[in-house]
């Protein structure tokens, strides 16, 4: 677990891209059909892992934004 500001704040960055990636290869491979498969997920192919890439690539800003905005409340409550 982090111990410093800057570890907390790469670990968050770090955990939300993550799991926005994760999210989109399930997405992904939804929009492809793969879950329809004799296999289901199992036969999923590298295109489904870019497309994911690319897709999460482009929200990396909006959780990079949504990261701050929790640090920020979370060190001042009462403001």
């Amino acid at each position: 677990m982090p111990k410093t500001k800057v570890q907390g704040v790469v670990f968050g960055l770090l955990m939300s891209y993550v799991m926005a990636f994760g999210m989109e290869v399930y997405n992904v491979a939804i929009k492809e059909g793969f879950n329809l498969n004799v296999g289901g997920f199992s036969t999923m192919t590298n295109q489904v892992f870019l497309g994911a890439l690319l897709e999460a690539s482009q929200e990396l800003p909006d959780g990079v934004f949504l990261e701050h905005v929790r640090r920020c409340a979370v060190l001042s409550p009462g403001v």
